[in-house]
């Protein structure tokens, strides 16, 4: 078992930092639902993805049809996918070749 927890500017103003625990996550930095994912490649802790939703839209990457997996990784800030995915989500999320304008 292992979570992220990740504090925003305000939260990091009170003292709270962003965690990565093994083990245990702590109660006071979660509230709702916990979701359990089974690790499929235990290497590099890959678990299936159903989809993925930007905006509360979902992204129609066809994981119904084929396996999409994700790779959880607390060291790095890129983002590793097929061919395939890249060219769906190209101009939709920051990708390391071309930013995003945020609001």
């Amino acid at each position: 078992m292992f979570a992220f927890y990740m504090a925003n500017g305000l939260e990091e103003k009170l003292g709270l930092k962003s965690q990565l625990t093994f083990g245990f996550y702590d109660l006071k930095k979660f509230t709702g639902l916990m979701n359990w994912h089974p690790v499929d490649m235990k290497y590099m802790y890959g678990m299936k993805l159903d989809g993925i939703k930007i905006n509360g839209k979902p992204l129609d990457l066809g994981c119904d049809k084929k396996k999409c997996l994700i790779t959880v990784d607390s060291g790095t800030s890129h983002l590793a996918l097929p061919t395939w995915a890249y060219k769906q989500l190209d101009g939709k999320i920051p990708l390391r070749s071309k930013g995003v304008p945020c609001k």
